[in-house]
């Protein structure tokens, strides 16, 4: 005896969901790489971070996610000086946490945040993993002390303490 499903039989259906699969897959690589996660972490508290790197069509994404990929706190993507668009992102993080993330031109080794009344925080950059879509140069994570009440101006610099312009990514 055959089971059936609207009509279909199991295993039809089985394959029906297997075709699918495999073209969202082609269409996953089409449009973008697959998500990396480029740089992991954890709050005083035991609640899990990771920074998350993807291409997409129109350029990087990057995700600050919970300890899986399923749970998005922030993200940005196409990073750039359009209006709608920036160099970095700032953005909530688990808990009450604030986070800035973004990309770094190659000769950039730190990034330096600045509010006024704050002292200096001052980030290294690391370089973004050299997987498959990924674009070549930096990146920067930091979790700001202030939960979100400050704005940060970010200033990248290289080894010589020179300051780096931002580039699109």
């Amino acid at each position: 005896m055959a089971i059936r499903v609207s009509g279909m039989s199991v295993a039809a259906v089985g394959g029906v969901l297997m075709v699918l699969a495999a073209a969202g897959t082609i269409v996953y690589g089409l449009l973008g790489a697959r998500p990396v996660v480029i740089e992991r972490g954890e709050l005083d508290t035991g609640q899990a971070w990771q920074l998350v790197a993807s291409e997409q069509a129109d350029g990087l994404r990057l995700s600050l996610d919970g300890a899986s990929m399923s749970q998005v706190y922030s993200s940005a993507e196409t990073f750039s000086d359009r209006p709608s668009r920036g160099y970095w992102a700032g953005g909530a993080g688990p808990g009450d946490s604030t986070f800035y993330y973004g990309p770094a031109p190659t000769t950039a080794q730190y990034a330096v945040f600045s509010a006024p009344g704050r002292p200096p925080l001052m980030v290294p950059t690391q370089p973004i993993p050299s997987s498959i879509g990924l674009p070549s140069g930096r990146f920067f994570i930091v979790r700001t002390p202030d939960r979100g009440k400050v704005t940060w101006r970010v200033t990248l610099k290289d080894a010589h303490g020179h300051v780096v312009p931002f580039a699109s990514f």
